[in-house]
């Protein structure tokens, strides 16, 4: 947390020495970010745990259509 810390003082005196100015209706700062079902953390790109459940919680595949639908959806998610 303080590495990001000291980089968000860095953007907000860049910001300042040359005269910017950030909208804060627009600014959202220190949040979760969730991107391609991903979570972005200080720990790296973890998959969201919506997604991870779904994985957990798939019926049984018992035809073709629905087994290549569980491939699909573990496949994105392996990580």
């Amino acid at each position: 947390m303080q590495v990001h810390n000291d980089k968000i003082r860095d953007v907000f005196a860049t910001l300042r020495m040359h005269k910017l100015k950030l909208q804060p209706d627009n600014c959202e700062l220190l949040r979760k970010v969730t991107y391609l079902h991903h979570r972005l953390t200080t720990k790296g790109l973890l998959p969201d745990i919506d997604k991870v459940h779904a994985v957990k919680e798939f019926p049984t595949p018992t035809n073709t259509r629905q087994l290549k639908g569980f491939l699909g959806l573990s496949g994105y998610n392996r990580r």
